[in-house]
């Protein structure tokens, strides 16, 4: 009984850190969990008008061995960006640090 204690107290401060994970920048309306997500190696490669709508923590990793699609997105860095009612993620710098921030995106115009 006393080691289920700690570890659901962890479980929940886990919980809380992945809520704070994510920045909002601009209230956007949300998306279904499994939205299509577009990826973008640097903010200049996303050619469409678009605005950023939040940042989130990421679990890729940097450098990236390969560029992330929409298929490999991990799937909690998926349901952030699709919460904050984005179309694209824009990756980090590759000197962004173990623990990257990732701008989420959503077009705003044709």
């Amino acid at each position: 009984m006393r080691g289920r204690r700690p570890v659901g107290l962890l479980a929940g401060m886990a919980l809380v850190a992945c809520a704070s994970a994510v920045t909002t920048l601009v209230k956007a309306p949300s998306k279904p969990a499994s939205c299509t997500i577009q990826v973008f190696p640097d903010e200049a490669a996303v050619t469409r008008p678009h605005e950023a709508v939040c940042r989130i923590n990421t679990t890729l990793l940097t450098p990236f061995p390969e560029l992330p699609t929409d298929a490999n997105i991990p799937d909690d860095s998926r349901r952030a960006a699709c919460e904050c009612g984005g179309d694209a993620i824009v990756l980090p710098a590759a000197d962004a640090g173990t623990a990257p921030m990732v701008t989420v995106v959503r077009y705003t115009g044709n």
